[in-house]
C-alpha cells in the first residue's frame, strides 16, 4: 500500500482566480544566466599591490629611542653665556650670521665631519656668528606607533657635536635660530673671538 497522496488540481474556482490574477502580471526579461555567471563585479577603486617588504641592512628598524627633550628646548632655558643685550637680539633673530651652513641630506657622520671644518673655518676667520642648518628631518610614516622615534638625528646632534673637542672652546652659546632664519630646523652659533 502506498503512502502518497493522489494529487489534487486546482477546482473550477481556483483556476479562474488565477487566470484573474495572471492577467494584471507584466513580464520581466530576466538575463540570461551564463550572463549572470560571465559578469565580474567592478571594483570601485583600484586594487594596490602592497610591495614585498624585506629586512636588509638598509631597512632594519631603529630600535634606538630617545625620550630626551628636544635640544631646543634646552637650549632655550640654558642661561646665556653672552652678553644679555647680544643675546637678547640674537634670539630676536636681530643679527645677521656671518656665514652659514646647510647640513640638509648629509648622513650623521659627514655632517659632523663638515660641520667641525666649518666652524673651526669660521673661527679662524673671525666670524662671530654663524647659522647651522640642520632641517627639520624626515617625516616617518608611521608616526604614533608603539615605539616613539626621534625626528632628525643631525638637528638632535648637532648640539653635542658644538660641545665636543675641538669645538668646545670655540663656542660661546648655541640657541634654535629664529623664524626667519629657519626655526626649529637651524641654530645659531655664537663664536668666541680669535685670539
Amino acid at each position: 500500500m502506498s503512502s502518497r497522496k493522489p494529487r489534487r488540481g486546482l477546482s473550477s474556482d481556483d483556476l479562474e482566480v488565477w487566470r484573474q490574477v495572471a492577467k494584471t502580471v507584466e513580464r520581466v526579461e530576466a538575463p540570461a544566466f551564463k550572463e549572470l555567471i560571465d559578469k565580474k563585479p567592478t571594483p570601485k577603486r583600484p586594487v594596490e599591490r602592497v610591495p614585498r617588504f624585506e629586512i636588509t641592512p638598509r631597512t632594519e628598524p631603529n630600535i634606538s629611542v630617545s625620550l630626551a627633550p628636544h635640544p631646543g628646548d634646552v637650549l632655550k632655558k640654558a642661561p646665556p653665556q653672552m652678553d644679555r643685550k647680544n643675546y637678547d637680539r640674537l634670539r630676536k633673530g636681530k643679527m645677521v650670521p656671518d656665514r652659514r651652513i646647510d647640513l640638509h641630506g648629509m648622513t650623521a657622520q659627514v655632517a659632523h665631519t663638515v660641520l667641525t671644518q666649518f666652524v673651526l673655518s669660521a673661527h679662524g676667520s673671525g666670524a662671530r656668528l654663524v647659522l647651522v642648518i640642520t632641517g627639520k628631518g624626515r617625516t616617518h610614516r608611521d608616526e604614533g606607533g608603539v615605539m616613539p622615534t626621534r625626528r632628525g638625528v643631525i638637528r638632535h646632534s648637532v648640539p653635542e657635536w658644538l660641545r665636543q673637542a675641538p669645538l668646545t672652546n670655540k663656542v660661546v652659546q648655541v640657541i634654535p635660530a629664529h623664524r626667519k632664519h629657519g626655526g626649529d630646523g637651524a641654530y645659531y652659533v655664537y663664536l668666541r673671538r680669535k685670539r
